[in-house]
């Protein structure tokens, strides 16, 4: 599974402040991803 196409509202957030992040997911799998599913982020400062 594959995460790209990302896009953000803001590219420097302060502590406690909100972004908005978009991205599309790029995957294969045996059956249909027919019901939805959570996808744990996790972002880093650098």
């Amino acid at each position: 599974m594959r995460i790209k196409d990302i896009e953000t509202d803001k590219k420097q957030v302060s502590t406690g402040e909100s972004v908005e992040v978009t991205f599309a997911i790029e995957y294969e799998a045996d059956y249909p991803y027919d019901y939805p599913y959570d996808y744990p982020i996790s972002v880093k400062k650098e």
